[in-house]
């Protein structure tokens, strides 16, 4: 009976003293977006996180998504198709954090985020739509080829919106941040104003207390059979 009896109290220590990993991928806290080649890291040294990609608007098949090749300058950027120069799609930055996406009138603008780590994500994003002129955009977020969108929505002209979803990823699974024109491209200009990732590990691991508590408890348990051996 005290055997079982401390035996529980070791598995008691060990299930209160462990936690699930959690970490958080801000897309505004990335790291060379003034840099060739296109992909962006992100603020744990990863070099291929954030990628840019364009594709006909009628379809979200990854496989017909195409890269896009060029940024410009960090002063003014924008990121052509192509070797068109000043047409849409784009994603154009003046700074790190000042991020709006324009589709074309056949081409939607995508963000990629792969992920480093695999683990279960909630997400969250705010956009908004200034212009009043604008017949708005279709926003979808996409895991891998799944069209089982994970959120998706029409922003119109003037409207800020906020999404927020869970899903599972694997690492190198991709969420697609797809922006596409409906009718038409005219004053399609979407700021992104936030995006986090928050990824915590399907596994939870032990913190050093737990390994304290465990050692201590299990010197316990061998004292007391001891001396209920010895008595």
């Amino acid at each position: 009976m005290k055997k079982a009896y401390f035996l529980t109290l070791i598995l008691f220590f060990l299930s209160i003293n462990t936690y699930a990993d959690t970490i958080t991928w801000d897309y505004f806290n990335r790291t060379g977006w003034y840099q060739l080649p296109i992909w962006d890291g992100d603020e744990y040294g990863n070099t291929e996180v954030w990628n840019y990609l364009y594709a006909n608007k009628y379809t979200n098949n990854e496989n017909n998504f195409v890269q896009i090749t060029s940024y410009g300058s960090v002063e003014y950027s924008q990121s052509m198709v192509g070797n068109r120069d000043n047409v849409y799609p784009y994603i154009k930055y003046e700074t790190a954090k000042s991020i709006r996406f324009h589709p074309e009138d056949n081409y939607s603008i995508i963000l990629q985020y792969q992920s480093p780590l695999g683990a279960s994500f909630e997400v969250n994003a705010g956009f908004r739509l200034n212009s009043s002129s604008a017949d708005g955009v279709n926003v979808y977020f996409q895991k891998n080829n799944d069209q089982n969108y994970l959120f998706s929505t029409t922003i119109n002209a003037g409207q800020s919106v906020n999404a927020n979803f869970n899903v599972e990823l694997l690492t190198g699974d991709s969420i697609y941040l797809i922006v596409n024109p409906r009718s038409n491209e005219s004053y399609d200009q979407l700021i992104l104003t936030s995006y986090t990732l928050e990824g915590t590990t399907a596994n939870p691991i032990p913190e050093p207390m737990t390994l304290i508590m465990l050692g201590l408890s299990v010197l316990a348990c061998f004292r007391k059979i001891n001396m209920g051996n010895n008595a």
